[in-house]
């Protein structure tokens, strides 16, 4: 044992001498299975940080079995891992490892919980702005191909509507926590034989959209954007999100300030910024029923405000869910589902990529 602390003393001193050259190796392996944006730091307690962004991997905590089944076999002699997983190069949150307990699960088959090896945590590291990053998302585009599906009941004699669309979306990372995002909207079937600016017979721009994600002191996460975004709108948004109770229950609240935008028959129609729309919401987990339950209070783009209540329960990773709300003008519900669209390992990311969203998202909606 005292041998092990030699060399703990050891890997730490020669890590604090060269910097991220120590880990090559696991960042090279790390690299092989796709992940991007990797960084290595001694943290707390002498415990390696691994920062990376996932990108192949659906299923987030599958990613992380992967990056820590690596960091096993290249740091046989390390007690405890952080793998700290971002977002275009911010912190979104840490899994905090116990190596000892994980090899015995593996190497012995020892039944262990997994909250006796594993804490997941908000983040207490940060990558540093000056880290030299390995195999940086910056300038990697992806093309992912969304489609879109409207259903409507219709008149006696035309009782079932349908529009059928897919909406290719370009983006890529800029800067730190940057990004921008170019959507179109491709119509392939539709019978909705009714004048809508929603619903056209030729191919639009559908957003434009520029981003940025930052992390605030207290562990808040912001996110803003400005652009051109449907349905039909240009102006500005923000999004913050505190995650209490060891991350089973969020706060947050979104803001839009925007005004009418629409191109159509070759003219461009807009007005000037002037509606606010909102949401403050309370999202909870409730671990027995694998469910999540959200509360929200909404103001929307008909200058309307009520409550929404929403709740999907998941099936692996199939969800099924149902919400109802109300507003001064409106009593509506409905149910959406959540299915799986991708493979769980998407092709890895290089200058140019073409893929489908990691999920397909369908809601029908009633209303008065």
């Amino acid at each position: 044992m005292k041998t092990i602390h030699i060399f703990v003393i050891l890997l730490a001193t020669a890590f604090q001498a060269s910097g991220v050259e120590f880990f090559d190796n696991l960042i090279r392996r790390a690299a092989e299975e796709g992940f991007e944006n990797l960084y290595m730091e001694r943290g707390e307690s002498k415990a390696p940080v691994l920062f990376y962004e996932n990108r192949v991997y659906r299923d987030e905590f599958y990613a992380a079995a992967v990056l820590l089944a690596i960091c096993e076999k290249e740091l046989p002699e390390a007690e405890h891992i952080i793998l700290c997983r971002c977002r275009n190069r911010v912190p979104l949150v840490e899994l905090a490892v116990d190596l000892t307990d994980y090899r015995r699960i593996v190497r012995d088959g020892e039944p262990m919980a997994a909250s006796e090896w594993l804490t997941l945590r908000s983040p207490r590291h940060k990558l540093p702005r000056e880290a030299e990053v390995r195999e940086k998302a910056a300038g990697r585009f992806d093309l992912i191909l969304t489609p879109g599906l409207s259903l409507y009941l219709g008149n006696y004699d035309d009782r079932f509507k349908a529009h059928l669309q897919v909406l290719p979306a370009l983006s890529t990372h800029l800067w730190r926590g940057g990004s921008i995002m170019v959507e179109a909207a491709v119509p392939l079937y539709s019978d909705v034989n009714y004048q809508s600016y929603r619903f056209k017979s030729y191919s639009q721009l559908n957003r434009v959209v520029l981003s940025q994600f930052m992390r605030l002191p207290g562990n808040v996460f912001l996110f803003l954007h400005a652009g051109a975004f449907y349905p039909n709108r240009w102006g500005f948004g923000g999004e913050a999100v505190k995650w209490l109770l060891h991350r089973q229950l969020a706060l947050g609240y979104r803001l839009e300030y925007t005004g009418f935008l629409l191109y159509f028959q070759n003219q461009l129609y807009y007005s000037q910024l002037g509606l606010i729309t909102s949401r403050a919401y309370l999202t909870t987990w409730l671990k027995p029923l694998n469910m999540e339950v959200t509360a929200s209070y909404n103001r929307y783009v008909m200058k309307d405000s009520g409550w929404m209540l929403e709740a999907m329960r998941f099936y692996r990773e199939t969800g099924i869910g149902a919400y109802a709300g109300v507003t001064q003008q409106d009593k509506f519900g409905g149910v959406k589902v959540r299915v799986a669209l991708s493979r769980n390992k998407r092709p890895a990311p290089s200058v140019f990529r073409i893929v489908l969203p990691n999920y397909y998202e369908y809601a029908y909606k009633a209303t008065t």
